[in-house]
């Protein structure tokens, strides 16, 4: 399965692990289980600055490395996809740049805290606690 972990799971694992600790299992059962983990780059601006306004930019920056270091493949945004992204029916750019970044790389599912951010999404989208469920029968 190639599953792309939608940005407000990253953050999750970097700022909130221990309220938010399902974002963790569901990164590492994709990991242990081998399937693809993928990080959307129309989002890595977003992700550090808030990071770094949350946190520290000395913290922004070593979560950023890890991301790109750690095996994940990063998905690349380009004219295309955001032409995609203009076109979805989505009222929020940034959730049509992921879901449009999801399709154009033909990904499985996305991961997310926001499901009905991505209900007109072509690329089916499942909350962190549904992806835990499917994963753990696998």
């Amino acid at each position: 399965m190639k599953a792309l972990l939608d940005l407000n799971v990253w953050i999750d694992m970097a700022i909130r692990p221990v309220a938010q600790s399902d974002s963790i299992r569901v990164f590492e059962l994709l990991r242990d289980l081998r399937h693809q983990i993928c990080f959307p780059l129309c989002g890595y601006t977003t992700v550090y600055y808030l990071l770094r306004r949350d946190a520290s930019a000395e913290m922004a920056l070593t979560y950023m490395n890890s991301i790109l270091d750690s095996g994940t493949t990063a998905l690349a945004f380009d004219e295309s996809d955001a032409r995609t992204a203009l076109r979805l029916p989505f009222s929020d750019q940034e959730d049509a740049s992921v879901a449009a970044t999801a399709l154009n790389h033909e990904v499985d599912v996305i991961v997310t805290r926001d499901v009905k951010g991505f209900h007109r999404s072509p690329v089916r989208a499942a909350s962190v606690e549904a992806m835990l469920r499917e994963l753990a029968v696998q």
